[in-house]
């Protein structure tokens, strides 16, 4: 079987990850959170178009109905963003 894989348009990296149910979280080099619905490995699909985080994302972590994404701005100082599914 031929798993399907995920093609970020571009030479970007991914600096973090995070799955939860059928949907895959990437945080991007080009401070992005793309999130796929990976419920069929043969066909991922985009869930949502990526979202800006304005800062670099390092690490995602899921719990609950919330992702927690670790960021560092442009000085280096870090902080987590609360992201809430309705």
């Amino acid at each position: 079987t031929q798993l399907d894989a995920i093609d970020f348009m571009s030479s970007t990296n991914v600096f973090g990850q995070a799955i939860r149910n059928n949907l895959a979280f990437i945080a991007t080099a080009a401070n992005q959170l793309q999130v796929y619905n990976v419920e069929d490995p043969e066909n991922v699909t985009q869930f949502i178009s990526p979202l800006s985080l304005g800062n670099s994302a390092r690490a995602l972590d899921c719990e609950g109905n919330h992702l927690y994404v670790a960021s560092n701005d442009s000085s280096g100082n870090g902080f987590i963003t609360v992201v809430t599914a309705n």
